[in-house]
């Protein structure tokens, strides 16, 4: 089941001003999955919101 979920506006800042902004926000959206939403898989992001879907065996 795939859901869209909306970032936090800090990750988008944080990552405007590094030196790779688009590795740094993906890495960054993947770290907040894995912490906030535990089973879930990330599949792709636009701007502030990111689309993910339950895998098996997941606790949410």
């Amino acid at each position: 089941m795939r859901q869209t979920i909306h970032i936090p506006e800090y990750y988008v800042f944080v990552a405007k001003n590094s030196s790779d902004p688009k590795r740094a926000y993906e890495s960054m959206i993947a770290a907040y999955l894995e912490h906030n939403y535990p089973g879930y898989k990330f599949i792709n992001y636009y701007q502030r919101t990111a689309e993910i879907e339950k895998i098996n065996g997941g606790i949410i």
